[in-house]
């Protein structure tokens, strides 16, 4: 990279990524602030009466009614009731999408004891991205887990089922070209420092940087305004 390019040209290595995200406040917000840092393309997934919806493409009702029977088997899992608020319904149909679309889930939030679930909202989109590859930043104790599958057997029935758990996980996960980043509302300092870290172990690592110049990465190049 030249002095004279650095001088005309953005850099936006995000190019060719994409962001999943219900736009919401705490975990959201920051990777949200992080897309645009990098210049990564953002999805928005809303349902259509949200207050986002006016300026993004919301999600249609038809495809939101058809996530319903994954709701249900997600809300068994996580052994809570379905919301009957619609508006909450509507918002957990619209994580299955961000769950689905995304080839990787970086969740931060709280971890359940039984290291198969996780606390609050959150979890609904964790539960429904487990046929994914979803990290969980366990917020308590500032660790990762990955979620990895097991076969266990049911108490009800005593027979062999699949399942899934997080097991710790020592190397810090870093971006697909399409991801998704969910989690709690509220953060603390040190966690919204780990959101930012996810972001630049994609991006600013001197490995990613010396891919893109040597051209099996991405590179894009925005001529600046005069």
């Amino acid at each position: 990279m030249t002095g004279a390019q650095d001088e005309e040209m953005e850099l936006s290595i995000g190019n060719g990524h994409v962001l999943h995200t219900g736009g919401a406040e705490g975990t959201d917000q920051v990777a949200d602030e992080m897309t645009k840092h990098f210049g990564i393309q953002v999805e928005v997934i809303v349902p259509p009466n949200h207050p986002r919806a006016g300026y993004i493409s919301p999600a249609t009702v038809e495809v939101l009614l058809l996530v319903n029977p994954h709701l249900y088997q997600a809300a068994n899992k996580l052994k809570k009731n379905l919301p009957t608020h619609f508006y909450t319904l509507q918002l957990q149909q619209g994580n299955y999408q961000i769950a689905k679309k995304a080839h990787t889930i970086s969740a931060f939030g709280i971890l359940e004891k039984d290291a198969k679930r996780v606390k609050g909202g959150t979890g609904w989109t964790v539960q429904l991205a487990l046929d994914e590859e979803v990290y969980l930043f366990d917020i308590p104790s500032q660790t990762w887990c990955r979620s990895e599958h097991h076969y266990y057997v049911s108490d009800d029935s005593a027979c062999l089922v699949a399942g899934s758990k997080f097991l710790p996980w020592n190397l810090k996960p870093t971006l697909h070209q399409s991801s998704a980043v969910v989690g709690s509302r509220d953060l603390d300092e040190k966690t919204q420092q780990e959101i930012k870290a996810l972001f630049n172990r994609a991006f600013c690592l001197l490995e990613n940087i010396e891919q893109l110049k040597s051209g099996t990465g991405r590179l894009s190049f925005v001529k600046k305004q005069s």
